[in-house]
């Protein structure tokens, strides 16, 4: 069993907060080298997650890693299947994301979107967002495998995520010197 991590792994840089209450969006990438085909077991370290860490979506581009290659989308501690129990590493996305949503099934831009397996709350304890590969039947270590994710949650912890606001023609209400 192998882990491999992701660019982002250390945690998302403070620079990643929007400005409208704790929100925090980071993008990250995972690569399998060329020559190495993923086994059974292997884990993907994607994010490490703040305790208060609200989920909100996760977007998911990759590459053709063979032609059986399952795994879950989940939570170091929390869980490993909450996002999704039936990740096809198999299947390349590499332009149309996979998109899983905490609470809902679509959104308005058209992408389909899969709700989370487990709608989950914030999280009571630092976690990491991780994928667990599962049996694998037909890896390939033919080319570089690569997995880019988007993940969106709120920081509860957050001093913004106490006091609620808005974006109007571009201002936020929670910056300083712009009237409410």
């Amino acid at each position: 069993m192998a882990t491999y991590y992701a660019d982002v792994f250390q945690g998302p840089n403070p620079f990643m907060q929007n400005p409208s209450g704790g929100v925090i969006s980071v993008l990250g990438k995972v690569v399998i080298p060329a020559g190495t085909a993923v086994a059974t077991g292997d884990v993907l370290k994607l994010l490490k997650l703040p305790a208060g860490c609200y989920p909100i979506k996760v977007r998911q581009w990759n590459n053709a890693w063979g032609t059986a290659v399952p795994g879950t989308f989940g939570f170091a501690t929390a869980g490993a299947g909450y996002i999704s129990a039936d990740v096809d590493l198999d299947t390349a996305r590499a332009t149309t994301p996979k998109t899983y949503i905490n609470e809902g099934t679509a959104d308005a831009g058209g992408n389909a979107e899969t709700a989370f397996a487990t709608n989950t709350g914030a999280l009571a304890a630092v976690d990491t967002l991780q994928v667990t590969v599962g049996t694998v039947t037909s890896g390939t270590a033919a080319g570089e495998k690569y997995l880019t994710f988007f993940f969106e949650f709120i920081d509860l912890n957050s001093a913004k995520a106490a006091n609620p606001g808005y974006t109007y023609n571009g201002f936020s209400s929670l910056v300083a010197g712009v009237s409410s």
